[in-house]
């Protein structure tokens, strides 16, 4: 995954992900069979918030809703 720098969620989503990476490893050594299963949900979760957080955020944005780059980004209505 990558997120946009606007949104801000880069980093956290950075560390989030692998922590949850890790404790994924972790259940797969130890003999939890669905570690990795775990994780993929984890990252479906953190993908759905940030679609979320950037709708937020774009849809925010009011000064420049004529230029090319808003139009791309701006939530449909």
């Amino acid at each position: 995954m990558s997120f946009d720098p606007i949104a801000s969620r880069g980093i956290f989503n950075a560390l989030y992900t692998a922590w949850s990476g890790a404790m994924a490893c972790h259940d797969i050594l130890t003999g939890e069979r669905d570690g990795f299963a775990d994780y993929a949900a984890d990252l479906a979760t953190v993908w759905t918030l940030y679609q979320r957080h950037l709708q937020v955020v774009y849809g925010s944005e009011r000064r420049w809703t004529a230029s090319p780059f808003w139009q791309r980004r701006l939530p449909r209505n």
